[in-house]
């Protein structure tokens, strides 16, 4: 049996559902393979010409507010179609299907962003843009999309655009690409995964939600949307899959906590009233909702070779909502 899968066998053996139940193991770092994440870039063109473009990216303007022309609603997707629709609706119908969840994850700069600096743990999504604001017309853009290794023949990797977006002209200029192979490292309660990659100091770490199709989940929008406390950043995850990369140079480490919310039925006393919809949540009496956490750290003292890299999950009691 190889280290990672010592690895995988010791989280699924420890694992406890009963109250603040938890379980840790140490990832093997050296094993883990080599992937280079983009940073923000600095110089920004002047302009980027209309209908310039990044294949398999589409810019996309929703259609101005009566009465506010000035205020610009703008969206990076994968699709024509979506691109489509968004400009002339102002949405995307997809978006709403939780059973096509989107691989596609998008963040942008602003005035606080370093170039060379990592890119933040939360994506931005939706970019917004007013007029007489004083907003850079030009965004560095930085597009993740998540090969999760469900599809025969398609290993598990992160594939990584970064562009320049003109805002005026809604023209895009590639900057980087590149893609980083991802390998399963740990496999947590109610199917959550973790995939990792390292390049020098740092581990990449990409985690998937609870799954609503093991157990008795209840699907409810956006509730597989993690909690992020990370490097400083707290905040509700825009995306299907999280991706943190922590730094662990020597004497330093790093953590970070994503926190996720499953819904689960509570079933109905002989005396409670029938439901009264065709909705999942009327044939129960209660809903709960059951608090699923994964711990990230990566750490290193001054003699070791290669950082300490852990990954644990804790899970607690279901709770009544509200």
């Amino acid at each position: 049996m190889n280290a990672i899968s010592k690895t995988r066998s010791a989280i699924l053996s420890a694992l406890l559902l009963s109250s603040g139940a938890s379980s840790a193991a140490v990832v093997p770092f050296t094993p883990l393979p080599v992937g280079e994440m983009t940073s923000i870039p600095g110089r920004a063109p002047a302009h980027v010409a209309a209908g310039a473009g990044v294949t398999g990216l589409f810019v996309a303007q929703a259609p101005a507010p009566a009465g506010n022309p000035g205020y610009k609603r703008i969206e990076i997707l994968d699709s024509k179609r979506d691109a489509a629709e968004f400009s002339s609706k102002g949405y995307v119908s997809s978006q709403a299907d939780e059973t096509r969840p989107s691989k596609h994850c998008v963040f942008y700069s602003d005035e606080s962003s370093v170039p060379g600096d990592l890119w933040p743990t939360l994506a931005r999504g939706e970019i917004s843009m007013f007029k007489g604001s004083g907003q850079a017309p030009i965004l560095g853009v930085h597009v993740e999309t998540l090969e999760d290794g469900s599809t025969p023949g398609r290993p598990a990797s992160l594939a990584v655009v970064d562009a320049w977006l003109d805002t005026r002209t809604r023209g895009l200029k590639l900057v980087a690409k590149t893609s980083i192979p991802l390998s399963t490292v740990a496999e947590g309660p109610y199917g959550i995964r973790v995939f990792a990659a390292r390049s020098d100091d740092s581990v990449h770490f990409v985690v998937l939600p609870p799954s609503s199709k093991q157990g008795k989940a209840i699907p409810i929008s956006k509730l597989d949307r993690g909690l992020i406390e990370s490097g400083g950043e707290i905040g509700v995850s825009q995306c299907r899959h999280n991706r943190i990369t922590l730094r662990a140079r020597p004497g330093a480490g790093e953590h970070a906590l994503i926190s996720f919310q499953r819904a689960e039925p509570e079933a109905r006393e002989v005396d409670d009233a029938g439901p009264s919809s065709d909705q999942p949540a009327e044939t129960f009496g209660t809903l709960r909702t059951r608090l699923v956490q994964v711990h990230l750290s990566a750490s290193r003292n001054m003699a070791a070779t290669a950082p300490l890299v852990s990954v644990s999950f804790r899970v607690d009691k279901p709770k009544p909502i509200g």
